[in-house]
């Protein structure tokens, strides 16, 4: 599986102010784990980071696939879970319609 987190956005200097987030990419195949984490200035900073690589991995995969069910597990430096996004998308060809 290929992730947006082969590359990382810009690390910023560690502050007092920045917290580190690890991203943990989810599908009906595979975990992909962050070893590395991602520093964030605040908690809707990460959200809205997780939110934007996730369209972004179903952007890449979409096309490929009818379904995809994928997540990214947000947590902070003691692994723990802060929140999930989630993301579920299913290409749905319509009815076959017989008209006599």
């Amino acid at each position: 599986m290929c992730y947006p987190t082969q590359e990382r956005p810009p690390v910023l200097p560690c502050s007092a102010s920045m917290a580190r987030y690890y991203f943990e990419v989810r599908d009906d195949e595979a975990l992909v784990a962050d070893a590395e984490g991602f520093e964030f200035g605040s908690l809707e900073a990460a959200r809205a980071e997780a939110s934007r690589a996730l369209a972004e991995i179903a952007r890449d995969r979409g096309t490929r696939v009818d379904r995809l069910d994928l997540r990214i597990d947000v947590r902070d430096k003691r692994r723990e879970l802060l929140f999930e996004v989630r993301l579920m998308l299913d290409i749905v060809p319509p009815p076959d319609i017989n008209v006599n």
